[in-house]
């Protein structure tokens, strides 16, 4: 699944990030502003992306 870029600040410098090697419990991270997705439990994996997905899109004129 394709990562959407950071609502906050727009980056698409963004990291999936796990407590394990399974995937399990994990979120998604933005390197620049450093926002966090929501913390997915049970299925990080797709289900991270998904939640990050989910969120409203960035615009520029939020900046202003």
């Amino acid at each position: 699944m394709k990562l959407k870029p950071c609502p906050f600040c727009g980056s698409r410098n963004r990291k999936q990030f796990s407590t394990d090697k399974a995937w399990h419990n994990g979120f998604i991270r933005c390197w620049k502003c450093n926002a966090t997705g929501p913390w997915i439990y049970q299925g990080a994996g797709k289900n991270a992306e998904r939640a990050w997905n989910r969120r409203a899109p960035w615009r520029e004129s939020w900046n202003d």
